[in-house]
């Protein structure tokens, strides 16, 4: 209770204003719609497929407002382990994602000397994907989604802080065509990401 008490003391009402920059580990997974659609056989539809893995990453970002409201705009990249592999009799399916880098947008307000915030941005991933069948698999895809999360972050001092960050982004969908059985391939995957970081501000 003394400890919690002494955090809060010495990070009560320190929200400063200004650039910043830190480095984060977390936990992604990414949820994974597939379709299957060959001609003269309808459509198989594969829904929850799931890949996760464990994620690092750097941030910055330059902060505008004092105590209360504040914004920021932020940049990100990053790489992760996440991967899914599955064979089904005689065809297999790898999903596998890499490197991404985005731009966020936070506003947040201080609450009881811990800063929360929102966030709303875009993300760009690398996405290694092999259907396992046609001759044109595609590979290394970086598809746009849109991002949305929230996340806290309690002061330590004027310059070093501790972040908790989720968020879930929706990617656009990724089509690959086998051109000699007519067979399309459609990816259509989502990513819940957590994040734990330590920001410095200047």
């Amino acid at each position: 209770m003394r400890v919690s008490a002494a955090l809060l003391a010495c990070s009560a009402g320190v929200v400063k204003a200004g650039p910043y920059v830190g480095a984060q580990l977390g936990y992604d997974d990414y949820s994974i719609g597939y379709t299957d659609k060959e001609p003269g056989f309808g459509d198989l539809d594969l829904d929850g497929l799931s890949a996760s893995g464990g994620a690092f990453g750097v941030y910055g970002g330059l902060r505008f407002g004092g105590e209360g409201t504040f914004f920021a705009v932020e940049l990100n990249a990053g790489t992760g382990t996440a991967e899914y592999k599955e064979t089904f009799e005689s065809e297999s399916l790898h999903v596998e994602a890499g490197t991404s880098y985005g731009l966020g947008f936070l506003v947040g307000t201080e609450v009881n000397a811990v800063q929360l915030y929102g966030r709303f941005g875009a993300q760009r991933t690398d996405f290694d994907l092999d259907d396992g069948i046609s001759n044109d698999s595609v590979e290394d895809e970086t598809p746009w989604g849109l991002r949305v999360g929230i996340g806290a972050e309690l002061p330590l001092n004027e310059s070093v802080s501790l972040r908790a960050d989720w968020s879930r982004t929706m990617y656009d969908e990724i089509v690959s065509e086998d051109p000699f059985s007519g067979r399309e391939f459609t990816y259509e995957p989502e990513q819940s990401a957590f994040q734990l970081g330590v920001t410095a501000h200047f």
